[in-house]
């Protein structure tokens, strides 16, 4: 059986070419895989920052609101679906385009994440390509 790396749960896209202009947000406590994935959208092009807790993405999103925001779901405090849901509830960041961004299976996420309003989902693996693909096809 073939696993799907990612998959678009809605239809939402966002509306900024070129990359640099596409403002992107990583969320997840696991600071090196944080910084090693942000680090990679950097050099894509994108204006890329991370957070590493659901807190500090709604601190950031007050003054800085990204177009995408990829959400690790397994976080302390404050998880990926607790987060999805703080953003689509706020006026300031209910455009944003939601991705799961975690290691666990999709059939696991995808309906907690679509009830909360997550518009994508990428697995985590050992390469970049599957969410440089991803973001391509949420950016057109």
């Amino acid at each position: 059986m073939h696993r799907h790396l990612t998959s678009r749960w809605t239809t939402r896209t966002v509306t900024a070419a070129p990359a640099s202009d596409v403002r992107l947000l990583v969320v997840d406590d696991y600071q090196a895989g944080a910084e090693a994935i942000t680090a990679v959208l950097l050099v894509e092009g994108y204006d890329a920052r991370c957070v590493l807790s659901g807190h500090a993405a709604l601190e950031l999103s007050a003054a800085w609101i990204p177009d995408i925001a990829l959400l690790d779901i397994n976080m302390p405090e404050m998880d990926g679906f607790a987060l999805a849901r703080q953003l689509r509830q706020s006026r300031k960041t209910q455009h944003v385009a939601l991705v799961a961004f975690t290691s666990q299976d999709e059939r696991i996420t995808h309906d907690r994440g679509v009830a909360a309003g997550f518009d994508a989902y990428c697995q985590k693996s050992g390469t970049t390509d599957a969410l440089l693909h991803l973001l391509a096809r949420m950016t057109h």
